[in-house]
C-alpha cells in the first residue's frame, strides 16, 4: 500500500465523521435556535419534549450514519459529539437571543428568594447556564452517537 493510499484510507473515516457530524449538527443548530426564539413565551411541555426527542433521534442518527460507513462505534460517537457541540451552540444563540426574557426570570427569582438583584447576577447565571448546557450537549452527543454507532455498525 502506497503512502497516498494509506492517507486516503485514514482520511475517509475522518471525512465521514466530519461530514455527518456537521450536517446533523447544522440541522440541530437551526432547530435549537428556533426553539430558543419560540421560547420567548414559554411553550407547553409537549413542545419542549418534541424538541428534545428530535435532538436525541438526530444525535443517534449521526452516530448510526458514521458507523455504518466506517464500521466503528467510535466514529459514531465522534460524529455525535460534533453534532452535540453545534446543538449546544444553538442553545447559546437561543439564550442570548432571549436575554430580556432570561433577565426577567432571574429578576423574579431573585425577588422571591429575597436576594438583591443585579445585572451581574443575570450575566453570570446566563454564562453558567450556557456552559453547563454545552457540556450536557457534548455528553449527550457522544453517548447518543455511540448508541447510534452500535446500531449502525450492526446494519453496515
Amino acid at each position: 500500500m502506497s503512502t497516498s493510499q494509506a492517507t486516503t484510507a485514514t482520511a475517509a473515516p475522518a471525512h465521514t465523521i466530519m461530514q455527518t457530524g456537521l450536517r446533523v449538527g447544522a440541522v440541530l443548530l437551526v432547530i435549537e435556535i428556533v426553539h430558543g426564539i419560540i421560547s420567548i413565551t414559554p411553550p407547553p411541555m409537549a413542545v419542549n419534549a418534541i424538541f428534545f426527542l428530535v435532538a436525541l433521534v438526530l444525535l443517534i442518527f449521526a452516530g448510526m450514519r458514521a458507523a455504518s460507513v466506517t464500521g466503528k462505534i467510535g466514529s459514531g460517537s465522534l460524529a455525535g459529539l460534533l453534532a452535540g457541540a453545534l446543538l449546544g451552540l444553538g442553545y447559546a444563540v437561543g439564550t442570548i437571543t432571549n436575554f430580556a426574557t432570561v433577565r426577567g426570570v432571574y429578576q423574579s427569582a431573585a425577588l422571591s428568594a429575597h436576594i438583591p438583584y443585579s445585572d451581574q447576577l443575570v450575566v453570570a447565571g446566563t454564562v453558567v447556564s450556557i456552559v453547563l448546557a454545552w457540556l450536557v450537549s457534548l455528553a449527550a452527543g457522544a453517548v447518543c452517537g455511540a448508541v447510534g454507532g452500535i446500531i449502525g455498525r450492526r446494519r453496515g
